[in-house]
């Protein structure tokens, strides 16, 4: 053989070599790069809700606060008022504007049940309601309509929407309704005066009186349509002032705007003035005062609390009002799949949308007959949340195979994990202090040992020190053990249970 032909010979063998090295770490790291390929770079954690998903039953933000965190909270309030009234006279005609108070319960719900129940009679008439309330959480041009078919179930009636939104200063705009209660919260007291009835949500921000009253006349002069113009007046005025005082050159009051397009329109279309009912901040806490130690006690709140972890949490609630649905069909398939068959099932993209392959951070919890049997998860995102979620659910499922069940038998809870933060304490008493039992997932690292508790673990503790006790155990760390070179990381999660929707 030459030397020439012995030389293409090595370098063949060199070559041939390399290719084989490099077939190798790809199928040794294949899992981790069908990881990456298959999901997107962005992270749930920053999500934004679309215009087009907002939600009609999203979470109160001041539930608990200003308004019944719970439904049934509600009805017992609504009940109270009612019993409460005080019995307006009847109207000779069907009132055509209201100005309604909208702020906490506590403050104003007595006013506004008041007001909303002289429809009543009426309701058999009444096809539309115009809406018009302050936008509390965005500054934007003008007014804002919201775009879709229906609000808290209510139907959003299209053609006066469509009509309205050509109106000078106005537009769609459903952005401006994402993480706003105003309208939401008066809206279940409104449907219990009027069984039925279309709406028409309408937020402002920066417009003229002139602007609002002039698209508002048109509707306001219809027979089946009546105009509630929400605003809060109770709570600059002592019990001596009235807030629709003509001497009063500015209303200082959160829908300002409001009030005055209010009385432009009563004044261009002949409309008689007459007060339904009228009292002050002062006077409603005075008859609610049991309640406000409760629901505007803010000593409560932890004020270490990270901002960042908690817009975190708010993105992820966010995520799952729209998202959740699909999550829990992908986790509940992989788990049939699994028990029935034995193949680990994997989403595709062709199937759910893009923003599910978004990175995230999940737990999968099952519980039977309401006991926790299994869990498997992750507390940093790795691969998109929806191979994660189908990844944790077979994982979990794969240490109760021996028990022979079904997925009939099983219940699925999945978590969405935020970031994590690290608790900067003094001592472990300061740590302890600083740990919110509500809501605190906790790692614990020391050296090359790590332990975490979900927040859901809090439950099976009667106190914080057995918690970190048990922390500590489960680290392989002796429970009564303390450094201050141990870290603590907090994360938060949101839970979306299987009946989600």
């Amino acid at each position: 053989m030459s030397i020439s032909n012995q030389a293409n010979y090595s370098k063949i063998i060199k070559y041939g070599m390399l290719g084989i090295f490099l077939l190798f770490v790809l199928v040794l790291n294949y899992k981790s790069f069908v990881r990456h390929i298959a999901s997107n770079s962005q992270s749930i954690n920053n999500y934004e809700i679309p215009e087009e998903y907002v939600e009609r039953t999203r979470p109160s933000v001041v539930a608990g606060l200003f308004y019944p965190t719970s439904a049934k909270e509600a009805q017992i309030r609504y009940e109270r008022f009612i019993g409460k009234r005080k019995g307006s006279e009847d109207f000779e005609h069907r009132p055509e504007l209201f100005v309604i108070p909208h702020a906490g319960y506590q403050y104003s719900a007595a006013v506004a049940t008041e007001a909303f129940q002289t429809l009543a009679p009426y309701a058999k008439d009444i096809k539309n309601v115009i809406f018009v309330a302050p936008a509390h959480n965005q500054i934007f041009p003008g007014a804002g309509i919201l775009k879709r078919d229906n609000l808290a179930g209510t139907p959003i009636n299209q053609e006066v929407a469509a009509s309205l939104s050509e109106a000078k200063s106005f537009r769609y705009y459903s952005k401006a309704f994402v993480g706003e209660t105003v309208i939401l919260e008066q809206l279940s007291y409104l449907q219990k005066a009027l069984p039925q009835f279309n709406i028409i949500p309408v937020l402002y921000s920066q417009i003229t009186a002139e602007d609002l009253a002039q698209a508002l006349i048109p509707y306001t002069k219809r027979n089946d349509t009546v105009v509630i113009i929400s605003a809060d007046l109770a709570n600059y005025y002592t019990g001596t002032q009235n807030p629709l005082s003509e001497s009063e050159d500015e209303h200082l009051d959160c829908g300002k705007r409001g009030i005055e397009a209010a009385l432009k329109i009563a004044q261009s279309l002949n409309l008689t003035p007459k007060t339904i009912d009228l009292v002050n901040a002062e006077q409603e806490m005075k008859q609610f005062e049991k309640y406000s130690a409760y629901e505007l006690d803010f000593g409560t709140v932890d004020k270490t609390s990270s901002p960042s972890i908690e817009k975190e949490q708010k993105s992820l609630q966010d995520f799952a009002s729209v998202h959740g649905k699909y999550l829990m069909q992908i986790a509940e398939r992989t788990l049939t799949e699994f028990l029935e068959s034995n193949h680990q099932y994997k989403p595709s993209r062709k199937n759910y949308n893009n923003v599910l392959f978004n990175r995230g951070a999940t737990y999968v919890l099952l519980f039977q007959d309401k006991e926790l049997i299994a869990q498997n998860g992750h507390v940093l995102p790795s691969q998109g949340v929806s191979l994660d979620v189908a990844e944790n659910t077979y994982n979990a499922a794969k240490t109760i195979l021996d028990k022979n069940l079904n997925s009939e038998d099983l219940k699925i809870t999945i978590l969405l994990i935020t970031d994590i933060e690290r608790i900067k304490y003094k001592d472990e008493q300061d740590l302890l202090n600083k740990l919110d039992e509500n809501q605190d997932g906790v790692i614990l690292r020391s050296g090359n040992r790590q332990a975490i508790f979900l927040p859901q673990q809090w439950k099976n503790y009667e106190s914080k020190q057995a918690f970190l006790n048990d922390l500590k155990f489960k680290a392989g760390l002796n429970p009564s053990y303390w450094s201050n070179q141990i870290n603590i990381y907090k994360f938060y999660t949101v839970e979306i249970e299987e009946d989600a929707n």
